[in-house]
């Protein structure tokens, strides 16, 4: 099984809850299980995003390729009532896929590790605690 850290955020309706059912859709997810989960960070929206956004940070384990898991994954975000990806609107879930294993790769639809992590602290410090912890 690949080892994958996802990043989870939330700032439309019941923040803490849209991030908890992400969760257990992904570990739902066919050859797919979720393993530690930071705590829930609070941070302000970026980019006049709208309300504060809650965010986590996940370890889970796949047997899926990343663009099977990401596909998946937008699936979820979609289900949740999420419009459009990278357009820095509110959205009742965000889920980025910051690490699979040690792969390095760099497609038009999945940059791995995810590009922006060093310049997130809401990234950054639910990251340290999951992987301290």
């Amino acid at each position: 099984m690949s080892r994958v850290i996802l990043g989870l955020g939330s700032n439309l309706g019941p923040r803490e809850e849209n991030i908890r059912q992400a969760l257990l859709r992904i570990s739902r997810l066919d050859f797919t299980s979720v393993g530690k989960v930071s705590s829930f960070y609070y941070n302000p929206a970026r980019y006049n995003a709208g309300p504060d956004f809650v965010n986590a940070v996940a370890e889970v384990y796949t047997l899926l390729d990343p663009l099977a898991l990401l596909r998946r994954l937008e699936g979820i975000e979609r289900a949740m009532g999420r419009k459009e990806k990278g357009n820095n609107a509110p959205r009742t879930i965000d889920i980025d896929i910051l690490f699979y294993d040690d792969l390095k790769l760099s497609l038009p639809e999945l940059i791995i590790p995810h590009p922006r992590i060093e310049e997130r602290d809401f990234v950054l410090i639910p990251l340290k605690e999951l992987l301290t912890s």
